[in-house]
């Protein structure tokens, strides 16, 4: 299995670059900006079992209208898929994933130091990523609990020269973490917010954007807590945008919370960041549950990459890619990339495809947000197909 060179970005947040070019269509109520529609396609299948044309992103072919409901069943868009194998996610589900993977992230960081370099993010030591992902948290909390309806945030130069001092740092960020929990916790089913993907409801949306959000930047923490013999970053040494990792997933023009995974199409949400990863060291901590890294897949491809080709910002592959993810009992799950010029699209469902990269889901999550390279999985055919997907994942924050 050849080793893909991962990207160089680190931010996880789409939502701060969706925020910056903000639409009509955008917004909630509107119907590709809702966070209730389901987007245009949702396809599910055995292997073996006839393909469903319904592609999400495509140019072409019969799809599910924008607002569209698919009937009940947990947020979790994996919940909608047949058959299912993995467990789905809920809201509290989501939830709990959030408050755990803070406080890991807050763990992480106190072992590693302020200073110390975070590999997976070129240019940012410890305190920035605490100072952006605390930004992203209070930016998604207000969506929450003031009920936004239109995206705002600030820059991330502006957001990393400012900010709290390191005596302050990591009461700030638990201070930070801890309100978006509680706002999320308290926030009724009905809340009508600005949200920059398809979700079956703005609090489903932000709830599981902020767990994935929280999930990549806990890893890049331990990365850092687990790097020998880098040197430390002093404050105003990498201040600013580590590379192709800020938050631009292109949706937005001035929303943090959309760069986590908004690949390309926002333009300054914090949430992008966590897509701009340089080469990754080898420790990522805890392991990831393998339903919830599953779900951090689908959200990358069906929401992120789906916008990107949407909207124009992606020319496709030359060939396809079949993404596997296989942890035996625990869950299976299958996706498919199409390339050709005029005609990309993600789709869910086995397929033959140009190339194949199979493993367990929390590999191919931290694959895919270039927190750990393909080594570790199995990849046949071109391997250039999937350095290509690799480069059209990379979220940045302009």
């Amino acid at each position: 299995m050849s080793r893909l060179a991962p990207s160089s970005h680190c931010p996880a947040w789409p939502e701060r670059q969706a925020a910056r070019g903000v639409k009509g269509h955008d917004r909630p109520g509107t119907e590709s900006g809702r966070a209730g529609a389901q987007g245009r396609r949702v396809a599910g299948r055995r292997a073996g079992s006839p393909r469903v044309s319904d592609r999400a992103g495509s140019r072409r072919g019969p799809g599910r209208r924008a607002g569209e409901r698919r009937g009940p069943g947990g947020c979790g868009i994996l919940a909608r898929v047949e058959p299912c194998a993995y467990a789905s996610f809920d809201i509290p589900g989501y939830i709990g994933a959030l408050r755990r993977e803070g406080q890991l992230l807050a763990g992480e960081a106190q072992r590693a130091g302020l200073a110390a370099r975070v590999p997976s993010c070129p240019g940012w030591a410890v305190r920035d990523l605490l100072k952006h992902t605390g930004y992203v948290h209070r930016w998604a909390t207000g969506f929450v609990a003031q009920g936004l309806i239109r995206p705002v945030g600030d820059s991330e130069e502006e957001i990393l020269s400012q900010g709290p001092g390191d005596a302050e740092l990591p009461g700030w960020f638990r201070e930070g973490h801890a309100a978006l929990v509680q706002a999320l916790s308290v926030a009724g089913p009905d809340l009508n917010c600005w949200a920059f993907l398809a979700a079956p409801s703005p609090l489903a949306f932000w709830a599981r954007r902020q767990a994935h959000e929280t999930a990549i930047h806990r890893v890049d923490a331990g990365q850092a807590a687990v790097t020998p013999g880098d040197a430390a970053v002093t404050p105003g040494d990498a201040a600013v945008t580590p590379g192709d990792a800020a938050v631009t997933p292109g949706d937005a023009a001035s929303a943090p919370g959309d760069a986590a995974s908004a690949p390309g199409d926002a333009a300054s949400a914090p949430g992008d960041a966590a897509s701009t990863a340089g080469p990754a060291a080898p420790g990522t901590g805890t392991p990831f549950d393998p339903a919830f890294a599953a779900d951090g897949v689908d959200e990358l491809l069906m929401g992120f990459l789906t916008r990107k080709i949407r909207r124009g910002s992606w020319d496709g592959l030359g060939g396809s890619l079949a993404i596997h993810a296989d942890d035996g009992a625990a869950g299976r799950a299958d996706w498919l990339i199409e390339g050709g010029p005029g005609a990309p699209g993600v789709s869910r469902g086995a397929s033959r495809a140009d190339c194949d990269v199979a493993g367990p889901a929390s590999g191919l999550y931290l694959m895919l947000w270039n927190r750990r390279p393909a080594d570790q999985l199995q990849v046949t055919g071109d391997p250039g197909i999937l350095a290509a997907v690799n480069r059209a994942l990379h979220i940045t924050w302009s």
